[in-house]
């Protein structure tokens, strides 16, 4: 199940780049250029419109904006902070184990 795939799991899509855009201190301009050089494809209203949740985006187009945030934080020497669709907690592991 991707992040596209429920309301929930896009809110924490939303919540999981908004924190790693605050960290980053990056511009949502800046964002957009780094997003862009990592092969991004939403035009910047767009990419701005979805890390406000106004915007349905995908787990690829999640793992893209994560993907250059990432590198913004690792050119620094730093950790890279913010998860990928796959690492996101979307509630799955307490449902799977609750039909054990």
């Amino acid at each position: 199940m991707g992040v596209d795939s429920d309301p929930e799991g896009q809110q924490t899509s939303v919540m999981s780049l908004r924190a790693g855009l605050a960290l980053s201190g990056m511009t949502d301009e800046q964002l957009w250029f780094s997003y862009v050089g990592v092969g991004g494809t939403l035009r910047q209203r767009s990419l701005v419109a979805a890390l406000n949740g106004e915007l349905v985006m995908s787990a690829h187009e999640h793992n893209v904006v994560a993907q250059a945030l990432n590198d913004h934080f690792t050119e620094r020497g730093q950790n890279h902070p913010v998860a990928y669709s796959g690492e996101l907690d979307l509630g799955l592991e307490s449902e799977a184990r609750g039909s054990e």
